[in-house]
């Protein structure tokens, strides 16, 4: 909550002078905020933007309400993903087609994982970063087992160490480009080119905006339990082949795809982002 000012009216005057004069201010009137309340937590749970609630009440009583089963076609549900994904890829940077907006974390990091490691069969080593959310780490070990790979935990600070002289047994390299700890920022570009140098390629969780050298990327905020978006480079598309994914959903990544997604698309998630 924001402090007693009363005691300090000097403060008080001196911050209402720079809110008055921040360009930014009016944006905090795009959001749904208790009043009184600084909300800095942008990373968990952002706050709700003003323009969501009107939108999740179309979705539930207009699309799901009247046109029921017929707004998979009609209201284009289908390609929630894609729709929603492009939307997101214009704010980071990406190419239309290479941003798909999914299902939840879990599926989404399994998922990038199982297409990279597809691509660099024979490899048997996923290196990623003991200091990673736990999110991140318990699916890259459920995913080695499942696959019978060897996870290496290295800190970003060793990776290049470590694939110059294991780089060829590696497969994938997990890492984020933040440390969600201390706010830490690595050098993406540089660890990026250390593993293709190695033949590796690097799934990046989350990337907040364009990372050329990057293969994989995702998340995206669309409150509790949101879907969350997977971007593969068009370099990487035509071959990135999904392991969860339902009846409608092709195998294969590709811009342009009419139906890409984990499983059926979570269409309140989508239609809040």
């Amino acid at each position: 909550m924001l402090p007693d000012t009363g005691r300090y009216p000097e403060l008080a005057e001196r911050a209402a002078a720079l809110d008055a004069a921040d360009p930014l201010a009016g944006l905090r009137d795009r959001f749904l905020l208790p009043t009184g309340l600084v909300y800095l937590d942008g990373n968990s749970l952002g706050a709700l933007p003003a323009a969501v609630p009107p939108a999740i009440e179309d979705v539930v009583r207009q699309q799901w309400g009247n046109s029921l089963i017929r707004s998979w076609n009609s209201h284009a549900w289908w390609q929630a993903p894609l729709r929603v994904g492009d939307a997101i890829g214009r704010l980071i940077g990406a190419a239309p087609g290479q941003t798909v907006a999914g299902d939840s974390t879990s599926i989404q990091i399994f998922n990038a994982l199982a297409a990279a490691a597809r691509l660099r069969r024979g490899r048997p080593v996923l290196a990623v970063d003991p200091g990673h959310f736990p999110t991140d780490r318990y699916i890259a070990a459920s995913f080695a087992r499942a696959h019978g790979l060897e996870v290496r935990e290295v800190t970003p600070a060793a990776l290049p160490a470590f694939l110059a002289g294991e780089g060829g047994r590696v497969a994938v390299a997990a890492y984020p480009p933040v440390d969600y700890r201390t706010g830490e920022l690595h050098d993406m570009a540089a660890l990026t080119a250390a593993a293709h140098a190695a033949g590796a390629l690097v799934l990046w969780e989350p990337v907040p905006r364009r990372r050329g050298a990057a293969d994989r990327a995702r998340r995206a905020a669309g409150g509790p339990r949101r879907g969350l978006r997977l971007q593969v480079p068009e370099r990487r598309a035509g071959r990135a082949r999904l392991s969860l994914r339902g009846p409608a959903a092709p195998g294969r990544l590709r811009p342009g795809a009419d139906r890409v997604d984990g499983a059926r698309p979570a269409v309140r998630s989508h239609g809040g982002v």
